[in-house]
C-alpha cells in the first residue's frame, strides 16, 4: 500500500521523528526510543521514502 502525504503533513511527521532522536530529549529521557537500541520500533513493513518529484 502506498500513501502519499502533503507537504504539511509530511513535515509534521518528520519533525516528530527528528525530535525522537534529538539528543536533548534523549538526555531528558522524554522519548519512547530511550532503551530501543537494536530493537525493532516500527512495523517491519513501514518504509519512509522521500521522493519529492513523484507527483
Amino acid at each position: 500500500m502506498l500513501i502519499i502525504f502533503s507537504n504539511k503533513i509530511s513535515f509534521s511527521l518528520f519533525k516528530y521523528l527528528v525530535k525522537l532522536i534529538n539528543e536533548y530529549y534523549v538526555y531528558q529521557k522524554l522519548v519512547f526510543l530511550l532503551n530501543s537500541l537494536n530493537k525493532i520500533v516500527f512495523l517491519v513493513w513501514l518504509n519512509i521514502i522521500e521522493n519529492p518529484h513523484i507527483l
